[in-house]
């Protein structure tokens, strides 16, 4: 969850109508890319047809837009063969018609898959657009936690408090670190004070209490 947190706050801060996200499901034919994406761009919505959707695709981006697809490695692992390469194709056409920027977020899985002899054509296919291939790392730096706590304006954590942080990015992802974050600054917020680790760490715990009575029960 931590890459689409990510890909998230990147649309919010770079949006202006120009940058558009849309995440793969499992088993999305390209007919079901196609209807989402046109529904998502306010284009094709009473198209029904395809090629009519793909057109007014086409005519809602520009070389102005970033399309990011999200979850891309669904295409790889719940589609068989033929229908994933004329996804992923129709995905690289898009970029091809239209020359909006394009990124394809995928979990490690999905990118050892697309570069597997089995999909080596597609890849190739890709490589030629100038795709630049960044592998982020499990869990984030400290550099990165202390971005965090500076953001939700939080003191730069340390000792006991870091040692924790970082377990938690180990075990349950940005995501849930992010989700934390949130709860605890709304838990302040409703008490007109400043956020403190110490919100941050009773939210932590309470959901560490629920699980633990899901567990017992």
């Amino acid at each position: 969850m931590g890459k689409t947190t990510a890909l998230l706050e990147f649309q919010r801060r770079n949006n202006h109508g120009r940058t558009r996200y849309i995440a793969l499901m499992a088993g999305w034919t390209r007919a079901r890319f196609v209807h989402e994406l046109a529904r998502m761009l306010g284009n094709g919505v009473k198209a029904t047809k395809l090629w009519a959707q793909e057109d007014a695709i086409f005519g809602g981006l520009n070389r102005y837009n970033l399309l990011i697809v999200d979850e891309f490695h669904e295409a790889l692992l719940t589609l068989e063969e033929r229908a994933a390469v004329s996804l992923v194709e129709f995905i690289r056409g898009i970029h091809d018609r239209t020359g909006c920027g394009l990124v394809l977020s995928s979990t490690k899985l999905g990118l050892e898959k697309l570069e597997s002899s089995k999909y080596q054509k597609v890849f190739e296919q890709l490589q030629m657009r100038g795709v630049v291939k960044v592998v982020l790392p499990d869990v984030p730096k400290v550099k990165d936690i202390n971005d965090f706590a500076r953001s939700f304006e939080l003191p730069i954590p340390s000792g006991a408090l870091l040692a924790d942080i970082k377990q938690l990015l180990k075990t349950r992802g940005l995501g849930v670190f992010v989700k934390y974050l949130q709860k605890a600054y709304a838990i302040a917020s409703s008490a007109k004070r400043e956020l403190a680790w110490s919100d941050f760490n009773a939210v932590a715990a309470g959901y560490a209490q629920l699980e633990r009575l899901k567990n017992d029960y």
